[in-house]
């Protein structure tokens, strides 16, 4: 009888240690991390900078950036044990060297002009920032003429870029669905 009872016991855990196992296979382990960056939190420019190369490909020096970041499956890390979607939406604001623009513009295509939708976006992305800051980026909106770049839609992902080459002023909008 005792034997039984030892047997069962036993047996008892190993349901428990099992059920345990699967609630933790079918978590997302970095439920907690943030699935917002935005720039407008941050005030040196370095920081931003630094924020944003982790988050982005990087194909040249970035002097300025602006950004409004959201990743349904957090920032803080990759690792993660949780089945579903994998969905992002960047927006992003960069200065670089005039001479490097061009590198930024790998795999897309020049598109139709700057739309409605455009502005959309951009205003939204610029609109928490301080005063001072978002002057910056609209003085350059009003003044110039900008060139409207495009991906076609690969595996969910598009990217639609609004270039301001005089200026080495990038604005980009980058979905992955």
């Amino acid at each position: 009888m005792l034997f039984c009872c030892i047997i069962n016991y036993f047996v008892a855990m190993k349901i428990c240690i099992y059920l345990f196992l699967m609630v933790l296979l079918f978590t997302n382990c970095h439920s907690k991390s943030p699935t917002t960056l935005k720039s407008s939190e941050i005030e040196q420019k370095e920081e931003r900078i630094k924020v944003l190369s982790k988050q982005v490909k990087i194909y040249s020096e970035i002097l300025d950036a602006e950004y409004s970041l959201f990743n349904v499956n957090g920032f803080e890390s990759s690792f993660s044990f949780g089945v579903g979607a994998s969905s992002w939406h960047y927006k992003i604001a960069i200065e670089v060297e005039k001479k490097d623009v061009d590198k930024w513009l790998k795999g897309m295509y020049e598109a139709e002009n700057p739309n409605a939708k455009d502005s959309v976006w951009i205003n939204d992305m610029l609109s928490n920032l301080d005063s001072a800051r978002k002057q910056k980026w609209e003085r350059i909106i009003k003044t110039s003429t900008p060139k409207r770049f495009t991906m076609s839609a690969t595996n969910g992902r598009s990217k639609v870029a609004i270039i301001y080459f005089d200026e080495g002023i990038i604005f980009q909008r980058i979905i992955q669905d």
